[in-house]
């Protein structure tokens, strides 16, 4: 599934950016598809099959464990989670990627301001707090703490109830 992708390079800009922080776009992306599957997972017809849960939670478990997340790794992941999907499935988040992304571009239409504001203040829950954390340069995951990590954590408890 081809993911839709876009560039933190305008927030970078605007909070005295970093390339670090551009290069963590995969890391941002995979938030997204988290919590994508997070909502698939409630809609009837499309939520996962036992098979899928263990293949899935075999993926998402050690997520919040790391200490780190490297943007390749993250990449990697992205990947083997979206092979896991049926095609239903797929069409589905691609979908919801797609809808949440219209939205965000439409608040960062009504700002008004000297910088571009990245899409991803919208999109990824907790953003504006990551940014100071991936600037700091030390190990970064946005799984650990903070809405990311309580949504990941709800999508395994969802997923071990099968």
């Amino acid at each position: 599934m081809a993911m839709v992708s876009v560039g933190v390079l305008g927030m970078a800009q605007s909070v005295g950016g970093t390339a670090r922080l551009s290069a963590y776009q995969p890391v941002f992306e995979l938030v997204r598809m988290v919590n994508a599957l997070a909502e698939m997972d409630k809609v009837q017809g499309l939520a996962f099959d036992r098979n899928q849960a263990a293949a899935l939670l075999a993926k998402l478990r050690p997520l919040s464990l790391r200490e780190n997340l490297e943007p390749a790794q993250a990449a990697a992941l992205r990947k083997e989670l979206e092979a896991l999907l049926t095609p239903a499935q797929s069409a589905w988040v691609r979908e919801w990627l797609e809808q949440q992304e219209k939205m965000a571009r439409m608040r960062l239409a009504q700002i008004k301001s000297d910088t571009k504001p990245s899409f991803y203040m919208f999109a990824v829950p907790g953003y504006l707090g990551m940014v100071p954390e991936l600037q700091s340069g030390k190990p970064f995951n946005p799984f650990k703490k903070g809405p990311n990590a309580a949504r990941l954590s709800n999508l395994i408890q969802s997923l071990e109830a099968r």
